[in-house]
């Protein structure tokens, strides 16, 4: 289950303790939304695990930038844009500027 809204309604931890008891497999809660789309108590339901992105960040390696340049390009190389192709968005951006810094 994925939330990525950021609107003001939220999973809450009793919705979904009434969908989880459906099933026998672990449901994942994945939150991308950067004002939660889920309670936090959701993590704390028997079989359910809650991704959020405090988490992932948590998670990530600390020397990010060295391990980056390690592997191959996660972005294609930029190309001067066509006419036939959209300019780079807001959200592109930033990722280049990551991915140019040593």
């Amino acid at each position: 289950m994925i939330g990525c809204s950021g609107s003001d309604t939220r999973v809450e931890a009793e919705e979904l303790a009434k969908v989880r008891a459906l099933s026998t497999q672990t449901l994942i809660a994945i939150d991308l939304a950067l004002t939660h789309d889920f309670d936090p108590a959701v993590g704390e339901l028997d079989g359910v695990e809650l991704l959020t992105l405090e988490s992932v960040r948590l998670a990530a390696p600390r020397n990010k930038r060295s391990r980056w340049h390690k592997r191959a390009p996660l972005f294609p190389a930029r190309q001067k844009p066509s006419s036939r192709s959209a300019k780079p968005g807001p959200s592109i951006r930033p990722l280049w500027r990551c991915a140019d810094t040593p």
